[in-house]
């Protein structure tokens, strides 16, 4: 579940071009907020790990992913992407989205 919420929340992030708020994310994932934060700072800590790129978060604005180097984040989407279970509507369309968006 861990890493699926964490998957979820990159796919959200690079589908948008704007910030989202935690209160967003939560209520998409199905979670709380405290755990959207929680869950954020350990992906920037991978990220940061493998020169990725950040989610940055700004006070009021929310959160914005920025990848430093695409084609590290690529393999890690690749990685992570091939674990999902496309069992629920969140899975299958962030999925999709995301196949578009490397198109």
């Amino acid at each position: 579940m861990k890493e699926k919420l964490n998957e979820n929340i990159v796919m959200l992030l690079q589908q948008s071009n704007d910030f989202i708020k935690a209160e967003e994310l939560a209520v998409k994932l199905e979670v709380n907020e405290k755990t959207v934060r929680r869950r954020i700072r350990q992906l920037n800590e991978t990220f940061n790990l493998n020169n990725i790129g950040i989610i940055e978060a700004k006070k009021s604005k929310g959160y914005k992913l920025y990848v430093y180097n695409k084609s590290e984040f690529d393999k890690f989407i690749d990685y992570k992407i091939a674990d999902i279970e496309l069992n629920n509507p969140l899975n299958r369309r962030a999925s999709i989205f995301f196949k578009i968006d490397k198109i």
